[in-house]
């Protein structure tokens, strides 16, 4: 055993004497059992006393282990060159066996508390970035050979450039019990001469999926030009790697834009390689803090909600987050996380039960609102009379059952030419007769002719009640051949149709090619029947059609001309075409409603002019209100689209859809992507609501080693006091006391600052700043590149520990490295003065009295017998 402080036993010693002999003069004056009682405790109490003497004077077991494996002290301060360092490692294993493994000590301002065990390829680089935390913004040699002290007789290799500005060597050397070899590069002796990376600037922040300017100089300061490599980096992106020269006493600047994609707090490095090994690669870091998209809630009714919607916004400068609400779930994010939510024709019954007081908590805060029209959106979707509705722009109208069904008599004439066999054509036209047939009820007619070069009657006209199964088998009976012929078939329509009794009659006619005997007199054809009381629809599949024939057929006929290239549609478009209303007066649709400008003028987008629409949920403008685009259907008109601002948010009313049922025109309309794009950053909070980003500058410096924070907020918010929090190079986090100097000028200082990189992030009532980083080189704390290497220093470490400047192979091969571990037993010290003291207390207390208590307790027993005798 072993004692931190040798002396202790003198003092343990003399205490125990002291108490000795206090002890023995104030026992003079008693005898007996009394004296001898008073002694024994006496020497307890001594015992005790040396025992806590002991423990204070840093006891320890001390065990030796031996190996192979070679002891590094690695100096990871940032005066120590990158390139440097890695040769300086090289040649270390240039003097090992293969297989030696390493134990690295490394060191900066403080030294590591566990060594790293690595093999002999370990990369410098990586472990100064793990060792942040050491302060590599300054040099202490002393707390690196503390590190080393347990090792005892073994050989320790240093790796440093032997410059201090921290600690002193001296007080190390005395505790030191090995062999220092230093590891040195290639040394070339010094110059005042430069070429390297002077400058490198970046602004703080770089706005959402924009480019700023990266600005970097490379100064020559040599009588002759010099060449190398630069590299520029942002994140792990190059943008820059180019073979430059610079002319003599020259400064040269690049310009290059930073990458828009990049979000959140990114490192900018420059990196200059010389072409000549006289001068040291160099490097400047600064970092980019790229404003993080702002983020969009997409909630649809159904994936044919979803149509289009999801990728118009995400090419678009947001983080959008798309949410199907037909899966059975009704679950939805926190609303407080994005800047504008949207609900695409979703239900009430289809979100969380909690959902309208959640938006009219999330609008009145700050956050923006859409709705979008569709069979299950605004009253339709039942959200009469709820929160949503108070904060919506438009008043609501229920969904009211009306009976108003009128069987119909539907004669479907489908072209049957050879050109429909390809692409499975006239299959799919086939199925789109069937799927009129099963959705048409029993007292409905229907019937289907097919042409070519002449009319093939495949189903005769007939009452579903009857006809049904039949139909859906004869249907099938159609197959391409011939050329086109569509008059004969329109004739033999007409003449069925007007045999029967229905309210109201239709034909649909499908055509894939340009009509050979087309012209005028088929358009007066379709207003004759009009006359007589059957409407035309036309639908053109494919490209070939004469597009101003049909049209012009549909149209006059009082039914409607549909286009497609996918046969797959057919069904859909056969449907959509016979449908009845049933009673749904909210649901307003009809061949086309004319989109114009309302009487607010049109603040969501820059568009001017709009495409018409098919449909639209019927709803009336609140008061105050502003009623941007309004649906003209006859001489009516209602609101299509419609704003307000709503607490210290913004919401907004789109009736119509954007799924194409309706919008079909605007999903092929050039600015369609543009227009909700518009109205998003519309509904978008403007600045000082909700919780936007606020403008402000950050100045940095060090002073007289104190981080001083030079802060400048542009907000209405400036006023008010800041909260800041500074994260350090060491990981961890410092609230900051900003002081106010002005309004909107704060100030902080750091005492105890290092070297590494930071990240400050503040925030001021709804308003807070995008995190941003700057770096703080070791140079404003002492450390200074390009010194070379302090060898006067290391030649006297090595001389006077016995070792060697860049040893060779035989200086050190067959070394046994040994390591010495302490083991700290004052515990066991304290625990046997506590020990002691307790059996003083219970020998003086209990022990000494024993026989005076048992005498007492037996006398009255005594008396008792003798007064019986």
């Amino acid at each position: 055993m072993k004692f931190g402080v040798p002396s202790v036993w003198i003092f343990g010693l003399l205490l125990g004497a002291i108490i000795m002999f206090a002890g023995w003069y104030g026992s003079a004056r008693l005898r007996g059992s009394g004296k001898r009682n008073y002694l024994i405790n006496l020497v307890f109490k001594a015992a005790a006393g040396i025992a806590l003497i002991l423990a204070l004077g840093e006891p320890y077991l001390q065990s030796v282990s031996e190996s192979s494996n070679a002891v590094v002290l690695l100096d990871v301060s940032d005066s120590l060159d990158l390139d440097k360092a890695a040769e300086a490692l090289a040649k270390l294993r240039s003097v090992l066996p293969t297989a030696t493994t390493l134990e690295i000590l490394p060191f900066a301002k403080r030294s590591s508390e566990q060594p790293l065990i690595s093999d002999l390829d370990p990369s410098f680089s990586k472990i100064k970035a793990d060792n942040a935390a050491l302060d590599i913004g300054a040099s202490n040699l002393e707390a690196g050979l503390r590190s080393a002290r347990s090792y005892d007789d073994s050989n320790v290799f240093l790796i440093s450039d032997g410059w201090q500005t921290a600690g002193d060597v001296e007080k190390a050397l005395p505790y030191l019990r090995s062999r220092l070899y230093p590891l040195l590069p290639e040394v070339t002796s010094g110059s005042s001469q430069e070429f390297i990376v002077s400058k490198l600037y970046a602004p703080l922040v770089a706005p959402a999926q924009r480019s700023v300017d990266i600005r970097v100089s490379v100064k020559n300061a040599t009588a002759y030009p010099q060449r190398g490599n630069l590299q520029l980096k942002h994140g792990e992106k190059i943008l820059l790697e180019r073979n430059i020269e610079v002319r003599a006493g020259r400064e040269d600047l690049f310009v290059l834009p930073s990458d828009p994609s990049e979000e959140g707090i990114k490192e900018i490095t420059a990196t200059l390689t010389p072409e000549l090994r006289d001068f040291p690669r160099s490097s400047r870091t600064v970092f980019l803090s790229g404003e993080e998209r702002e983020k969009v809630l997409l909630v649809s009714g159904a994936a044919d909600d979803a149509r289009f919607l999801p990728e118009l916004l995400n090419s678009q400068l947001y983080q959008l987050k798309s949410v199907l609400m037909d899966s059975g779930s009704r679950a939805l994010p926190e609303l407080s996380d994005y800047s504008v939510v949207i609900f695409n024709n979703a239900a009430l019954s289809q979100l969380p039960p909690d959902i309208t007081g959640r938006v009219e908590k999330y609008i009145k805060q700050g956050g923006g609102f859409v709705m979008i029209g569709g069979n299950r959106s605004f009253g339709l979707g039942g959200f009469k009379d709820t929160a949503i509705e108070d904060v919506l722009p438009v008043k609501l109208a229920p969904p009211q059952t009306v009976k108003k069904r009128l069987n119909i008599a539907v004669e479907l004439i489908l072209d049957k030419s050879r050109s429909m066999a390809s692409g499975s054509k006239l299959e799919f036209a086939k199925e789109a007769g069937r799927e009129v047939i099963r959705n048409l009820k029993d007292d409905d007619y229907v019937g289907v002719i097919g042409f070519d070069s002449a009319p093939f009657e495949v189903i005769k006209l007939g009452q579903l009640g009857e006809i049904r199964e039949s139909a859906m088998e004869r249907v099938g009976r159609l197959f391409p051949t011939g050329k086109t012929n569509l008059l004969p078939a329109i004739d033999e329509a007409r003449r069925r149709l007007e045999a029967v009794d229905a309210g109201r009659k239709h034909m649909i006619i499908l055509t894939d090619g340009q009509l050979p005997d087309g012209g005028p007199y088929y358009v007066e054809l379709v207003k004759q029947l009009r006359l007589v009381g059957i409407t035309v629809s036309t639908v053109m599949l494919g490209g070939e059609s004469d597009l101003g024939l049909l049209r012009s057929m549909g149209e006059v006929g009082g039914g409607a001309y549909y286009e497609t290239d996918d046969p797959q549609s057919l069904p859909r478009i056969f449907l959509n075409d016979i449908k009845v209303s049933s009673g749904e007066r909210t649901l307003k649709e009809q061949q086309e409603y004319q989109v114009r400008s309302g009487p607010s003028g049109i603040s969501s987008t820059t568009i001017a002019s709009f495409p018409p629409v098919r449909g639209y949920v019927q709803t009336g403008a609140k008061d105050g209100a502003e009623l941007e685009l309004l649906a003209y259907g006859g001489e009516k008109a209602e609101p299509l689209l419609a704003s307000w601002k709503y607490g210290a948010g913004r919401s907004i009313a789109f009736t119509s859809d954007a799924n194409g049922r309706w919008s079909n025109s605007w999903a092929g309309w050039p600015s369609f992507q543009r227009f909700w794009g518009d109205l998003v950053d519309s509904a978008r909070p403007q600045s000082g609501e909700k919780s936007s980003s606020i403008k402000f500058d950050l100045r940095y410096f060090v002073e007289r080693g104190k981080l001083v924070l030079d802060l400048s907020v542009f907000s209405e918010e400036a006023g008010g006091d800041i909260a800041a929090v500074l994260k350090l190079p060491n990981g961890s986090d410092r609230a900051l006391d900003m002081t106010r100097l002005s309004r909107g000028h704060f100030r902080a200082e750091l005492a105890d600052a290092l070297a590494g990189r930071y990240e400050f992030r503040a925030n001021s009532g709804h308003g807070k700043t995008t995190p941003v980083g700057f770096y703080i080189a070791p140079e404003e704390f002492g450390e200074r590149r390009g010194q070379g290497f302090n060898l006067p220093l290391l030649n006297d470490l090595a001389y006077r520990t016995g070792g060697k400047v860049n040893p060779a192979a035989s200086d050190i091969k067959g070394v046994t490295y040994r390591k010495s571990e302490k083991r700290d037993v004052s515990g066991w010290f304290y625990a046997l003065a506590i020990m002691l003291l307790l059996l003083e207390i219970v020998r003086r207390e209990i022990l000494s009295r024993l026989p005076r208590l048992t005498h007492a307790a037996l006398r009255p027993g005594m008396l008792r017998t003798s007064s019986e005798q």
